[in-house]
């Protein structure tokens, strides 16, 4: 099953819930590589220009410049692939196993399906009057866990649906009071 910026993998021992790549978290971080490389490129055009004075880039004191683009461009040599292997990699949001009968988030116990109150379906309005819809998981003494959001009632049920058959455990369709 696919849902807005949640992707839902359902496999006989577990469901596995992933949240998507943002595309504007997309966007800027290809933004954000492209000023790195813009201003790496006019820090070597003003190396080459202070290294024709007779400047080595090695030794600071005689050309700063070519030395502050050699020191930058190899933190970006390292930087820039942790950074986007960051962006670029889907996050595990949550993992539930019939197996153990726990639920996971990227690997860490969270609770057991024994544990497990319910589901909650909760409507409330965004800044801009927008109905808003909330999935929630509640477990133990007033603990919860945010699932997903989502503007599209009918999705968010879907899913909703998909991991209370999973856990067993019942939804509660909550409307909001505040309907300012």
């Amino acid at each position: 099953m696919k849902l807005a910026g949640l992707s839902v993998v359902r496999e006989p021992q577990k469901l596995i819930l992933r949240s998507e790549a943002d595309s504007g978290v997309l966007v800027k971080a290809v933004l954000f590589v492209g000023l790195a490389m813009v201003s790496l490129a006019f820090l070597a055009g003003i190396s080459i220009f202070a290294g024709s004075a007779g400047g080595d880039p090695l030794k600071p004191r005689s050309n700063h410049v070519g030395f502050l683009w050699l020191v930058t461009s190899g933190i970006m040599l390292v930087v820039l692939p942790l950074y986007l292997s960051q962006i670029y990699k889907p996050t595990v949001s949550l993992e539930l196993y019939s197996a153990d009968r726990t639920v996971r988030s990227n690997g860490s116990i969270i609770t057991r399906f024994e544990k497990i109150e319910y589901l909650e379906v909760a409507e409330s309005r965004d800044s801009d009057g927008r109905f808003q819809y909330a999935l929630t998981l509640f477990w133990g003494d007033g603990n919860e866990l945010l699932v997903q959001r989502s503007y599209d009632e009918r999705e968010l049920l879907l899913l909703a649906d998909e991991v209370s058959g999973f856990t067993e455990k019942p939804v509660r369709n909550i409307a909001s009071t505040i309907l300012t």
